[in-house]
């Protein structure tokens, strides 16, 4: 909604859907605000009952989306309303022809493999899925923090370090990549483990199985 001024874009590509002959659906509040009530919808009504989801925005508009609609397994198509954008598909100026071909079954679909990390508390236990990557680090006492890692409940290492990056291959060239680690084909099945800012000069990032 920020970077989509007016909602422009939002309006034209549902005027240019129903011109398709398409059934455009519009979260409640994007509705409300674009003044389109006829195609509001929940947001879980608006993933189960879509064949396809359009992604306004840059990549942190899309991991979002993908954090969100993963357990309904609905392909997303990226359009780019920022400045850069390396899981966008396309530029907003563009955006008719990338549907045109979405229609006519000129696309490739890539499957992203995910992550699911879990917090585990004395009251409770927090659950979350990334489609980037999972960081485990400080939020306010600048000090370096000690890790135990453990794979399958078996002993790998230990880090001192500002953090850990577990990343996925579409994360690679995340915040992992800044933190020193490799770039994978992001359709490959694997996980990264990278340690940010590890007091080692033995300290490398880890390749692993995705299990």
């Amino acid at each position: 909604i920020q970077k989509d001024k007016g909602l422009a874009v939002t309006k034209r590509l549902v005027r240019y859907l129903e011109e398709k002959g398409c059934q455009p659906r519009l979260s409640e509040a994007v509705a409300e605000l674009a003044e389109l009530p006829q195609y509001a919808q929940t947001e879980t009504e608006l993933y189960q009952n879509s064949d396809l989801l359009i992604s306004l925005g840059g990549d942190g508009t899309l991991l979002g989306i993908g954090r969100r609609t993963a357990k309904f397994e609905k392909p997303i198509l990226g359009i780019n309303l920022g400045t850069l954008g390396f899981l966008t598909a396309e530029d907003k100026n563009y955006a008719e022809a990338a549907i045109d071909k979405v229609l006519k079954g000129d696309f490739k679909l890539e499957k992203r493999m995910m992550l699911e990390g879990s917090v585990v508390g004395a009251q409770k236990t927090v659950k979350g899925i990334a489609l980037n990557e999972i960081v485990l680090t400080r939020q306010d006492v600048l000090q370096m923090l000690h890790f135990q890692v453990y794979l399958n409940d078996t002993f790998f290492n230990e880090y001192m370090a500002d953090g850990i990056i577990a990343a996925t291959p579409t994360g690679s060239t995340a915040y992992n990549l800044s933190a020193g680690g490799p770039i994978v084909a992001p359709g490959a099945q694997l996980m990264l483990l990278t340690p940010i800012c590890s007091h080692s000069i033995s300290a490398r990032s880890i390749v692993l199985s995705p299990e």
